[in-house]
């Protein structure tokens, strides 16, 4: 059965809340003891886990109703006290859910500096937020009634698909989804806070169930929510295609959210594009057409650095986004002064003709 990326969130404020046990975690007994205390506590938990792998599937499931319902913060790379982080890797070695359903107060899913080897999954109604963590075997996240923050991190499987719907903005941001299907939908992002940003990503379909095929599409009705699409390189290959919709349904009920969309790269080998409406993406430095695939390493689709001398490296120029703001290897947005499209920087070498 191939594993599926799935992403569905509500989103509503958090409210405030305080943290209530604090596990520090170097073996997979123990991590499990901590997962199955935490999801007995009425307070949210942290887990911190050291360097290392830990060989278990791990399920973290909480269907509390009483008035403090727990989130949790999980986090690797830590040292032998959990005190500082270090430089090792900390890997589960298997899938990893967070399930259950919360009712307000909302508190959140927090995931960093993990690496996953099968699904990660996460179906709650709360924030969730992913920085630095890769999943090699699917993402499934179903929530949230708080913002979705996803930084950093890179997802690889069948299908990517992102459903959000609700209160809170919603960012992605430095970020390399790649698959065979991807599906991106954002619904009744409302009320002056839903707004929705999709910038310095990288996504790369290639052949398989699905073909390649990467949907985009906005819905919104109440009042209009913010929709920015910059500095994205999306790709695919073969005869596939790349489709844009916003006001998906085109009803008198929905209203088309402002849309800002620049210096974007949209191509594909072979294939088609279809745009609703035809010029969301016209002028604003956005490139779409037919383009042979930029990345230096064609024979690893898990592998998209820009390959030497392409026209994406230096592409924009740089804005106040991006003075503290890094891209997936770590490195500053800004380099030589301009900003490269996607999720990597090319640094040195990498930027002119010796990367092969």
């Amino acid at each position: 059965m191939p594993f599926r990326f799935v992403i569905m969130t509500c989103l509503l404020a958090a409210a405030p809340f305080s943290y209530g046990a604090d596990y520090c975690v170097s073996t997979t007994d123990e991590l499990s003891a901590a997962v199955g205390a935490a999801a007995a506590d009425t307070n949210p938990s942290i887990i911190k886990l050291r360097s290392g792998d830990y060989v278990e599937n791990i399920v973290y499931s909480q269907q509390n109703t009483g008035s403090n319902l727990p989130g949790i913060e999980m986090s690797g790379g830590w040292d032998a006290a959990c005190e500082q982080p270090e430089s090792g890797q900390t890997r589960i070695v298997g899938n990893v859910a967070f399930t259950g359903v919360q009712e307000f107060p909302h508190y959140p899913v927090v995931l960093s500096h993990l690496m996953v080897t099968g699904e990660l999954a996460t179906r709650t109604w709360s924030a969730v937020e992913i920085r630095d963590v890769q999943s090699v075997g699917g993402l499934d996240i179903g929530c949230c009634a708080g913002p979705l923050a996803i930084e950093r991190s890179a997802f690889f499987g069948e299908v990517v698909d992102i459903a959000t719907s609700g209160h809170g903005a919603s960012i992605l941001r430095n970020n390399v989804f790649a698959g065979a299907l991807g599906n991106f939908d954002w619904f009744d992002q409302s009320d002056g806070e839903g707004s929705v940003t999709l910038r310095g990503n990288t996504f790369h379909f290639t052949h398989g169930r699905g073909g390649g095929i990467i949907v985009f599409a906005v819905k919104t009705h109440r009042e209009p929510a913010a929709f920015e699409f910059s500095r994205n390189l999306m790709t695919h290959a073969e005869a596939n295609a790349v489709l844009f919709q916003i006001d998906l349904d085109d009803d008198d009920d929905f209203i088309e959210p402002p849309f800002t969309a620049a210096d974007n790269w949209i191509g594909f080998e072979a294939g088609r594009l279809t745009l609703t409406p035809p010029d969301m993406l016209a002028g604003n430095g956005n490139v779409v057409g037919e383009f042979p695939l930029p990345y230096r390493n064609a024979d690893d689709p898990s592998d998209v650095h820009l390959r030497s001398g392409s026209p994406m490296i230096d592409y924009s120029e740089p804005d106040a986004l991006d003075l503290d703001d890094f891209d997936m290897d770590g490195h500053p947005r800004i380099f030589d002064g301009r900003v490269d499209v996607g999720a990597y920087e090319a640094l040195g070498i990498f930027r002119s003709g010796f990367d092969d």
